[in-house]
């Protein structure tokens, strides 16, 4: 039911990683660097971009990472329109130091079978 899937919990993936490098692939881009960084036990790889003016950051650097569907703790949607009050309401935004809004763009699993 629709309804329901508006209202779920926002968080879909929330853990702690170690930044592995900055751009390993020595490409450069204007005030935004990549970043790999990998769960304790590198069960879990999250390569992203960070604009490092504002939020710098190192390799070795530990950092808390959440993906969320919404930043309504409710889970419900944005509205598809630029809403300032954004900043003056109770939303995850209150949670973090840095929060970027984006896309997925690629998803991969690995292989999680021993020996295989």
């Amino acid at each position: 039911d629709l309804l329901k899937l508006q209202h779920m919990p926002p968080i879909i993936l929330e853990d702690d990683f170690k930044v592995e490098a900055i751009d390993p692939d020595n490409r450069v881009y204007v005030r935004v660097s990549r970043a790999v960084c990998a769960t304790a036990d590198k069960s879990l790889t999250v390569v992203t971009d960070f604009n490092l003016e504002e939020y710098p950051i190192l390799a070795g650097d530990r950092l808390h990472i959440a993906v969320a569907s919404s930043l309504n703790r409710s889970g419900a949607h944005e509205q598809p329109v630029y809403d300032h009050s954004i900043y003056h309401r109770d939303t995850l935004l209150n949670d973090y130091e840095y929060v970027m809004h984006g896309k997925i763009y690629e998803c991969t699993a690995g292989n999680t079978s021993a020996g295989a």
